[in-house]
């Protein structure tokens, strides 16, 4: 049974983060000037919300009516809506001409995170072991985090024959844009010793 709701939990953890981002994209887009409010489906506004809270509210609502113990979901018409936003975020946001203008960068600073947080996750045997680059690394936030994401928030969700790159991959996917900056800024960018 516990194993179960591990996994129930997991579902939970990973279709919200969808949700979230989602919603969260939405807001950043519009902030940016990207997109305007104005170009969102009608049916998205009026259904889900006009901010990432409303909409994430009306998911989470959704989620607990149609969800039991033994398994998580959403209705049908919410899924359609899931669909619809990341289909309308993937062509007005993900590949807007904003965004295709910095690809090469985003694609230059996820490689080296992934490299970089790789190397640390399996240099320290998913932080069971140290080694020197945790101690050079272990001020920064990135650090940190990744840290307590292995060992507390993601305790028993990963199995020792799942590959350390499944959960770098699971690490960053989960990371919000500032945050990703961040964590690029603070392992490449060499900071004061003394």
């Amino acid at each position: 049974m516990p194993e179960t709701r591990q996994r129930i939990e997991g579902c939970i953890v990973r279709l919200i983060d969808k949700i979230v981002y989602v919603g969260r994209d939405i807001e950043d887009a519009i902030t940016t000037g990207v997109i305007s409010s104005a170009e969102i489906p009608e049916d998205i506004f009026a259904a889900l919300g006009s901010n990432n809270g409303e909409i994430v509210g009306a998911f989470l609502e959704d989620m607990v009516e149609n969800s039991s113990q033994e398994h998580i979901s959403i209705s049908k018409g919410k899924a359609e809506l899931l669909h619809k936003l990341i289909a309308f975020n993937n062509e007005h946001i993900y590949h807007s001409e904003a965004a295709e203008r910095y690809k090469k960068q985003a694609k230059h600073a996820l490689k080296f995170l992934f490299d970089e947080l790789m190397e640390l996750v399996t240099l320290t045997k998913r932080f069971t072991e140290n080694s020197n680059k945790t101690r050079l690394l272990s001020h920064t936030t990135v650090c940190k985090v990744l840290k307590q994401f292995v060992t507390e928030d993601m305790k028993g969700q990963y199995r020792e024959q799942d590959p350390d790159s499944l959960i770098v991959l699971d690490f960053i996917a989960g990371m919000t844009d500032n945050f990703a900056v961040s964590a690029y800024i603070e392992l490449s960018v060499p900071q004061a010793t003394v």
